[in-house]
């Protein structure tokens, strides 16, 4: 199945608490596609998943360069058996598929702004003496 995977990689667009996805994710396991999942959570998320598919509904599914909008399970067996995916787990019984990552990648938080300390002065000289002795030259 490598090259399938190699020429076909299949990737699920989700959302937490989206029946469709979770359809769509079960139909991929139950078959052992092996799988990346990007979930949509943040707002970049969303915007990021809008650019990649011109629409902002889930699920997303791409199978290489094709891609799936919604989840419709004849639809998906139809594309993922022309890829050359095998009809049922060819899998290892161990097989995991990686745990979903988000769509996007947090920024990275701001570095602190490092406070720089003034540069010590020389102490100033102590006041002159009004009863010393004056020096002339």
């Amino acid at each position: 199945m490598r090259p399938i995977v190699g020429r076909y990689p299949v990737t699920l667009y989700t959302s937490p608490g989206c029946t469709p996805c979770d359809q769509g994710r079960s139909l991929l396991m139950q078959r052992g596609i092996p799988f990346a999942e990007k979930r949509v959570e943040t707002d970049a998320d969303t915007a990021a998943l809008a650019k990649l598919s011109g629409d902002r509904n889930l699920p997303v599914l791409t199978i290489g360069p094709q891609q799936l909008k919604g989840y419709q399970s004849n639809d998906w067996q139809g594309y993922l058996d022309a890829a050359g995916y095998p009809k049922t787990s060819a899998l290892p019984p161990s097989y995991r598929n990686p745990a979903p990552t988000p769509l996007t990648t947090p920024a990275p938080a701001p570095k602190p702004i490092e406070q720089r300390r003034p540069e010590p002065t020389a102490p100033a000289a102590p006041p002159a003496d009004p009863n010393a002795p004056k020096i002339r030259f």
